[in-house]
């Protein structure tokens, strides 16, 4: 066929890292008449691609109508091999700036679809026709335990450490007085209620089909934290609180009847104070009920941006609010880096997440790692003590016990992404099943330690009109909500 071509590699690739590299506009398809019409005379270089000479598209829609800063209308390209599975023919795009306009616009019928994120969201959230599409954006209120990073000519910290905060009890019991359903669909809606360090976008590898949060790994090991309710269990916070405040007591950090305050340290934004107050009103009602006299204190220090970027820099806080995204096909990478004690990335103060021993069944690994090396020896016909790849994974193979591989934290991480990769052998078998349970374990150190307390993923929030039908009954980590191939209109009344 006139349409076939073949591809040669120089080394071994999966499916998925051919077809990716062919996604990339350097190795798409090309219009051959343009391609020609920029090229220099020495054949060395095309202006085709820039903004002299644009590409010309090939997908399932042509734009056919553009009115600057007005509409886009884009039509069915009947000749795509893909069009039949298309079956909305035009799709047409008002430009409209203000979103109170589009709203009404939309309330009207003349919009199928409007974004209702912000102050919107509320009027619209039990929509039938409501869709929500989590993002990879994911906030905690971080613990130092530690104290200021650094202290003054004089020998004195900005900030002491505050002992409430060291008592694991402690912040087991702040992590269960959060109520996320409420928080997600109250305070910071809309959004996804988080109680793990990973939302529901995450895979553990691209190879994987399942969101991490789904499989059997990261579901559990979530199993203890009640997830019938997102982690929310206002009783067993009070004893928990109540068993720190009584060792702290015993300790002699603390005199009975004393309030216990922690810091709150936030960016001054009207949103943040909402989510300051929300957590000061229901965490202080939580650990205080029953007491004739208030025992716990959350103060709220509101700063600026500024002043917040190089508190976090210093350590000059005990609890705050942040948050990171990014890496959703790549969980391990994401756990590994940020909430590393052995990297900058860290917020949280005073915890050694990364040299915490941690027990992995990796059986599938185990296997992958014999026959790499069994192959290698097999090609050079020699142990090849020489060669750096090799000896990692003999090194690696050796601290196998069984199918159980004892390392810490950090050290885990780093397999992962060095001695576990092998360029011939990417995605080997049983490889998705694996890194879901590498990334339970590194998940599970940041839990059994709460070195913050996870809240929820940030969501945009759609809402259609009614003849616009989804065959996706639920978001996907893959298909989000299928696009426009997984969607039809209902024909008019």
């Amino acid at each position: 066929s006139q349409y076939v071509f073949e591809i040669t590699l120089n080394e071994g690739k999966t499916a998925w890292d051919v077809k990716g590299n062919l996604m990339s506009g350097i190795t798409g398809v090309v219009h051959p008449a343009n391609f020609e019409a920029g090229m220099n005379d020495g054949r060395t270089q095309t202006t085709y691609g820039t903004i002299d000479n644009p590409l010309v598209s090939y997908g399932v829609y042509n734009l056919t109508t553009w009115e600057d800063g007005q509409l886009f209308i884009f039509t069915r390209n009947d000749d795509h091999y893909m069009a039949d599975m298309y079956r909305i023919k035009h799709v047409r795009y008002e430009v409209i700036a203000d979103q109170s306009i589009a709203i009404d616009e939309f309330k009207a019928g003349r919009l199928d679809v409007v974004g209702v994120s912000g102050d919107y969201f509320t009027e619209f959230k039990y929509s039938p026709y409501l869709q929500l599409t989590p993002a990879t954006t994911f906030f905690r209120f971080a613990f130092n335990i530690a104290g200021s990073k650094e202290a003054d000519a004089n020998g004195d910290k900005a900030y002491e450490l505050n002992p409430i905060l060291v008592y694991p009890e402690f912040r087991r019991a702040f992590y269960l007085a959060i109520d996320r359903e409420e928080f997600a669909s109250e305070v910071r809606a809309p959004a996804h209620p988080t109680y793990g360090f990973l939302g529901p976008v995450y895979l553990s590898t691209e190879y994987g089909s399942v969101a991490y949060r789904s499989s059997e790994a990261g579901l559990a090991v979530l199993a203890d934290l009640y997830p019938e309710t997102y982690g929310f269990n206002p009783t067993e916070a009070k004893a928990l609180f109540d068993e720190a405040y009584a060792q702290a007591i015993t300790d002699g950090l603390i005199v009975a009847g004393d309030i216990v305050t922690v810091e709150y340290k936030f960016y001054d934004v009207e949103t943040n104070w909402k989510v300051a107050n929300w957590v000061k009103s229901t965490v202080e009602a939580i650990f205080n009920q029953g007491s004739n006299k208030p025992k716990f204190n959350l103060a709220l220090a509101a700063v600026s941006s500024s002043a917040l970027s190089q508190a976090w820099d210093n350590g000059d806080f005990e609890m705050t609010f942040g948050g990171w995204q990014g890496l959703n096909f790549d969980a391990p990478s994401m756990l590994g880096q940020v909430y590393n004690s052995d990297m900058a990335y860290m917020l949280e103060v005073g915890f050694d997440t990364a040299n915490t021993e941690v027990t992995v069944n990796l059986a599938a690994t185990k296997v992958a790692l014999a026959t790499w090396i069994a192959d290698y020896e097999a090609l050079t016909e020699t142990t090849a003590t020489q060669d750096s790849q090799y000896d990692a994974w003999v090194d690696l193979l050796a601290l196998f016990v069984g199918d159980e591989l004892t390392t810490t934290y950090t050290e885990l991480y780093s397999y992962a992404y060095s001695e576990l990769y092998n360029v011939n052998d990417v995605n080997y078998e049983g490889k998705v099943d694996d890194f879901n349970t590498i990334t339970a374990a590194l998940e599970g150190v940041l839990l059994d330690q709460m070195i913050a307390i996870p809240l929820f993923t940030t969501v945009s929030a759609t809402v259609y009109s009614s003849r616009v039908v989804f065959e996706a009954n639920e978001y996907h980590a893959w298909m989000a909500w299928g696009g426009l191939q997984y969607m039809y209109l209902l024909p008019a009344e």
